[in-house]
């Protein structure tokens, strides 16, 4: 037999295995890679769209107090019905939903990119003392009594004057947070937090979380935002967003500066 006849042979007969082998390899390492990216492009849509609802709940926030005079409490209803909850002019609770409602929002606005409800937490003394010595609470931006609004431009928090049960957001280290020091905003009125990929495990399992995620969902009186971490043990992709008194104060100083008059 010739050797062009047994090339001919040769050509007909396929790929060997080790040829299947080979491009089956390829092509493993290539959907893999595939795979791999449109993980990372959805989950950069996901968190695109977290910081929009944080974004726009946030505007939200500041178009209800200049039509209103208050901030609105949060929802605390085990069943969220978007609207408030007050007890006596008090909030009902610090920390709940976003009365995504009461906001002229909808359910959709008022959850990260994973569907996970976005929390609302407001001044901590709004509790106990949402209508207490104007202008001297911090937690008169919560109160609902009319005519309003109950805070001027010297209500707390202000840069000289510490308010009563304002939140402090930080990044870096927790030793220096704690001690006062590595804030980026410091005495927000209120805070809105985006647990994104580990939402449900930092509403109901706080404690077992990484040590910025659980600053997050223990919701005492600070809060992380920083860069995402993905580390084992370090995990972190919560997003933040402040509000201050000075927003607060802006929003009625651009369109009605006449009720921030001192009492």
């Amino acid at each position: 037999m010739t050797s062009s006849r047994l090339a001919l042979i040769r050509s007909k007969a396929g790929f060997s295995l080790v040829e299947l082998s080979l491009v089956l390899l390829i092509v493993g390492i290539l959907m893999t890679g595939g795979f791999a990216t449109l993980k990372v492009q959805r989950a950069t849509v996901k968190y695109a769209s977290s910081k929009q609802s944080l974004q726009q709940i946030h505007s939200a926030l500041l178009t209800y107090l200049l039509v209103n005079h208050h901030l609105p409490c949060p929802d605390t209803d085990a069943v969220p019905d978007g609207k408030e909850n007050r007890q006596s002019g008090n909030c009902a609770a610090t920390s709940g939903g976003v009365p995504y409602r009461d906001l002229g929002l909808n359910y959709d606005n008022a959850v990260d990119g994973w569907q996970y409800p976005i929390v609302y937490a407001v001044n901590q003394s709004a509790m106990t003392n949402a209508c207490g010595d104007i202008p001297h609470q911090a937690s008169n931006y919560f109160c609902a009594i009319s005519p309003g609004p109950n805070f001027d431009l010297t209500t707390p928090p202000t840069q000289s004057v510490s308010g009563k049960g304002g939140y402090a957001i930080c990044s870096g280290q927790a030793k220096d947070c704690l001690a006062g020091s590595d804030y980026y905003a410091d005495e927000q009125v209120a805070v809105l937090v985006a647990f994104n990929q580990n939402g449900l495990l930092e509403q109901y399992h706080c404690g077992q979380q990484s040590q910025k995620e659980k600053e997050n969902c223990d919701l005492d009186a600070f809060f992380w935002a920083g860069n995402r971490e993905g580390q084992e043990g370090k995990f972190f992709d919560d997003q933040v967003l402040g509000v201050s008194s000075y927003q607060l104060k802006s929003v009625f100083l651009q369109h009605d500066p006449s009720a921030l008059q001192p009492n």
